[in-house]
């Protein structure tokens, strides 16, 4: 991959990083690894409302950042 391509492939990811409760969200998530954090625990860690948290999960998870397992009822989130 030469280097105006890797520019294209790695600008979103780091546009996405570029927001500081994304940020916030995969350092949190990083601390866990590799076991991850189900919402619950990435809520109370961060202090944020659920539906900010949901939103940014979304796009750390369009990007390929996050990557999620289903447990029971619970979703695992995990740095990627």
């Amino acid at each position: 991959m030469d280097a105006a391509t890797q520019a294209l492939h790695f600008a979103p990811k780091f546009a996405a990083l570029g927001h500081e409760a994304r940020l916030s969200i995969v350092r949190c998530l990083l601390s866990s690894h590799p076991d991850g954090m189900v919402v619950g625990e990435i809520l109370e860690r961060l202090e944020i409302p659920p539906s900010t948290l949901s939103h940014h999960l979304d796009a750390l998870q369009r990007e390929g950042l996050v990557a999620i397992t289903r447990e029971g009822k619970f979703l695992r989130y995990r740095a990627d």
